[in-house]
């Protein structure tokens, strides 16, 4: 019970970050490359949008930090920092900063952009992270004789290994579950053998991904 509040927390601070519902003056602690960390408010922040094919996700990828709610604040990016922990009402929200996995690749090849984003975790268990990303898609539908393409608000989940600087998506409530759903899963989780063969086994259903997104993780951290 106590993950299924977390998450739901999460998710609603996310969303209501891209939707710039946000209070910058919200207390936060930075941890840089060095280790060192600075404390103080989050004053604003700057996002990016990175393609992952038909999917945009959208995320913080640099912050400025004052010491008190009013002030001008230093500017710091996401390729200088390991994570950011913002307090919020629901409670601390941390969010990893890593790249995300560049379009087109593989994860076992772990390419990235430039980039690096603060990205919110929602899950950490064994070594595995899982994160989630406000997104945009396109979905496709026929009106009358008509065919309509639509932008909707989604996320997008992620995970790495404790360690990765690089985070690969792996879902999207907005996807289809089609037949070849469970193919573009097992390459999701290349790296890992068992977690494959999970995924191709009769105890595996594309329908679990839909009620709880989280759970293959833990296949992850009992298999990785």
């Amino acid at each position: 019970m106590k993950k299924v509040v977390l998450f739901i927390a999460l998710i609603t601070f996310v969303v209501n970050a891209a939707m710039a519902k946000l209070d910058k003056n919200l207390k936060c602690t930075l941890t840089l490359l060095d280790g060192t960390t600075v404390s103080g408010y989050m004053v604003d922040y700057k996002t990016k949008t990175i393609s992952d094919g038909p999917t945009h996700l959208h995320n913080m990828v640099s912050l400025k930090i004052a010491s008190k709610p009013d002030g001008e604040g230093v500017e710091y990016s996401a390729n200088d920092s390991k994570k950011l922990v913002i307090k919020t009402k629901e409670g601390d929200s941390e969010f990893l900063s890593a790249y995300i996995m560049k379009n087109s690749t593989r994860p076992k090849n772990m390419k990235h952009g430039k980039t690096k984003c603060f990205i919110a975790v929602i899950y950490k268990q064994k070594g595995v992270y899982g994160l989630v990303s406000e997104a945009s898609d396109f979905i496709t539908y026929r009106s009358f004789n008509d065919v309509v393409s639509s932008k909707i608000s989604t996320i997008t989940y992620l995970y790495c290994l404790e360690g990765d600087e690089v985070v690969i998506p792996y879902w999207n409530p907005s996807d289809k579950l089609t037949i070849g759903a469970k193919g573009g899963l097992r390459l999701c989780f290349e790296r890992f053998p068992k977690v494959v063969e999970y995924i191709k086994s009769d105890e595996f259903s594309m329908k679990m991904m839909k009620s709880n997104p989280l759970n293959i993780l833990d296949i992850v951290g009992a298999y990785k």
